[in-house]
């Protein structure tokens, strides 16, 4: 699995994999299905093939940065991963890809991480914190 998805996301590089019954990217679906769980992608990562790798993840949503989405799909993933070290890595490497992307891009960021949109997600990451601790 780990060679598999980097492998697929380097050669699709940013074009989405659908599937025929579904409509839905493919990828996506098989990274939700590692990460939606933090106790689930911690114990796949003890595995040598059954992972897949932050640096990987991070790879698939920096060719995805210019999607009307892009800020929801990575937040969701840093939310799932949050406090782990897949997290830590998954942060320094979507780092990096906001990086390029801005150099690409005379130092723009994505449509989708406006002050508004960041601003709304901030709201609701708070409001969240606020029912989990009550």
């Amino acid at each position: 699995m780990r060679a598999l998805s980097k492998f697929l996301v380097r050669k699709t590089a940013g074009k989405q994999i659908l599937d025929p019954l579904t409509r839905e990217d493919s990828l996506q679906g098989l990274i939700d299905l590692f990460t939606h769980n933090p106790d689930v992608y911690q114990a796949s990562s003890l595995s040598k093939n059954n992972h897949i790798e932050p640096s990987t993840i991070a790879e698939y949503l920096g060719h995805r940065l210019a999607m009307p989405d892009s800020l929801d799909q990575v937040m969701k993933i840093a939310l799932r991963l949050n406090n782990t070290k897949s997290g830590r890595e998954f942060a320094k490497e979507m780092l990096n890809e906001l990086k390029n992307f801005q150099s690409k891009r005379n130092g723009e960021l994505p449509m989708s991480f406006s002050k508004e949109a960041v601003k709304d997600l901030y709201l609701k990451v708070r409001t969240s914190e606020k029912h989990i601790s009550s």
